[in-house]
């Protein structure tokens, strides 16, 4: 039991952690990964993406490298 609750502590610190770094990249308007605007994805409650995430045509220039980064704020 005790591994148990160590395991669901360190889980919801890792998801605090995220959390965190989303709201920071919301915050500064900057990726973390590569330094783009971030942006929220209203198709879901809290979804941030870097502005250079996705195909051509869906990012803000694509021009420059594509970026994975995306997170949720809650």
């Amino acid at each position: 039991m005790a591994e148990k609750k160590r395991l669901a502590a360190e889980s919801r610190a890792r998801i605090e952690a995220a959390h965190a770094e989303t709201h920071a990249a919301l915050e500064s308007n900057s990726c973390p990964t590569c330094g783009s605007g971030a942006r929220r994805n209203i198709a879901l409650s809290g979804w941030v993406q870097c502005e250079q995430f996705g195909a051509d045509g869906r990012r803000a220039r694509n021009d420059a490298p594509a970026c994975s980064w995306q997170g949720f704020t809650s």
